[in-house]
């Protein structure tokens, strides 16, 4: 009895064993595809890494299977972006980057008509992917082909409120840099009156409005312009942290929530607590660093945001946090199960790069 308990103990560990190499096998191949695909994109986006500005706002707006929201989202944005150039004049130039992520709809059809419908084709770039990639492929083509001297990414939902949340991510990268710069206490002031220009915000009447684009262009003057701040490298990402105790959090299902707080455990686990919502899509990159943050990219679906996060802090640039007006949209593509495979995600982060498996070719000036 006792030699073939032993027989079956050896089998069972044989079978366990063979599995769990081809797992190993699997994922160390999965991950040297993902570095390869990433080579791969740095290499066909670096002439556009040598190029100067053309735009001082690119919007990137990653998409698959958006034909129903994608309009309203992208007509919406258009519109907010002709009166702000109108507001602040004709060198205010943008650039909205639309990427279908290998759509099995009408997304980039949809794109578009609305960007004809709106007189907009030359403000309009529409990248159509050949497969499904993943949010993070998408973000990355975006941001590496963008021509702008800040770049926005933005869901296709339009879940936050682009006006506030824009101007607001602006505001926060300006004061930083100012007071990097250390300016003087009348630069300050009139900082502090651009602020309550663009942020202060109830009265919406055009004497209001003027304000509002006068203050905002006080605050980028102060910060030395748009061509100064994209050779920053600096990062702001949009956060809903503050709305964790409210009715659209707490009426969520128990199972998501425990889903939501073993993301956020596993997130500091791997860079920390500096960032409390890692997930809001909706980040604001300078150039450079958008550059210096998406050439090293590789992951490709739900957690691209904390591999970013992760790269900023080997490379030193930092990221500032600011509250944003968010609702909840229906239609989220992530659904439970996308969870075991966000944590496997999470912790070849952890292990990709503390092992040097992937690695940051070279260090971003601050």
């Amino acid at each position: 009895m006792a030699s073939i308990a032993s027989l079956v103990y050896f089998f069972v560990f044989a079978i366990a064993s063979t599995w769990i190499a081809e797992v190993v096998r699997g994922w160390w191949l999965w991950t040297r595809k993902l570095e390869d695909d990433r080579k791969r994109e740095e290499k066909r986006t670096l002439s556009n890494r040598g190029k100067p500005s053309t735009k001082r706002l690119s919007i990137v707006i990653p998409a698959y299977n958006e034909e129903k929201r994608l309009p309203a989202v992208l007509k919406s944005t258009l519109e907010y972006l002709v009166k702000r150039r109108d507001r602040e004049g004709s060198s205010f130039t943008y650039e909205v980057v639309v990427v279908d992520d290998g759509s099995t709809d009408q997304t980039a059809v949809k794109a578009w008509l609305c960007a004809k419908e709106m007189g907009a084709e030359d403000a309009v770039k529409v990248f159509q992917m050949q497969r499904n990639s993943g949010k993070g492929a998408a973000v990355r083509t975006g941001c590496l082909n963008a021509e702008g001297d800040l770049v926005l990414m933005m869901d296709a939902d339009g879940a936050t409120e682009l006006t506030h949340g824009l101007e607001a991510l602006e505001f926060a990268l300006c004061q930083r840099l100012m007071k990097k710069s250390k300016s003087s206490g009348t630069g300050a002031k009139r900082a502090g009156e651009g602020a309550k220009a663009s942020m202060g915000a109830e009265d919406t009447g055009p004497a209001s409005r003027r304000k509002k684009a006068a203050g905002r262009g006080n605050v980028i003057q102060e910060a030395g312009g748009y061509t100064h701040l994209s050779q920053q490298t600096v990062a702001c990402f949009g956060s809903r942290a503050h709305l964790e105790q409210e009715d659209i959090v707490t009426k969520r299902t128990r199972v998501r929530n425990f889903a939501m707080h073993g993301f956020h455990l596993l997130v500091f686990m791997v860079v920390g607590g500096s960032i409390r919502d890692t997930q809001c899509g909706f980040k604001l990159f300078t150039r450079e660093a958008a550059f210096a943050l998406f050439q090293h990219q590789r992951l490709k679906r739900w957690c691209f945001d904390v591999e970013i996060v992760n790269i900023a802090q080997r490379l030193k640039i930092p990221i500032l946090e600011v509250q944003v007006k968010w609702q909840e949209k229906d239609g989220s593509k992530l659904k439970f199960l996308h969870v075991f495979h966000m944590a496997l995600e999470i912790l070849t982060v952890f292990v990709c790069y503390n092992l040097k498996f992937w690695r940051i070719k070279t260090a971003a000036a601050v």
